[in-house]
């Protein structure tokens, strides 16, 4: 099986702006938004509280985006790390 393309937003955070980890907030009952972020690659980490409301914390970090996208290989080897 081919290795899955790269979200673009995600690829654009990780190699356009050397971010380290991209994360996402949604509501939890918001199982719209759950889904998506799911498809993001991102995994949820924990609830907190923002902005006075419960919020899901999913996030995605860069190591773990370029081994979903790219089948593994070295980090250094994408967006110029």
């Amino acid at each position: 099986m081919p290795p899955r393309r790269p979200r673009p937003r995600s690829n654009f955070g990780f190699m356009n702006c050397s971010l380290d980890k991209i994360i996402g907030l949604t509501h939890p009952e918001n199982a719209v938004s759950l889904r998506v972020l799911e498809k993001c690659g991102m995994a949820l980490i924990d609830r907190q509280f923002y902005f006075g409301i419960e919020l899901c914390r999913y996030w995605i970090e860069r190591e773990e985006f370029f081994r979903q996208a790219y089948g593994g290989g070295r980090v250094a080897n994408y967006g110029g790390r």
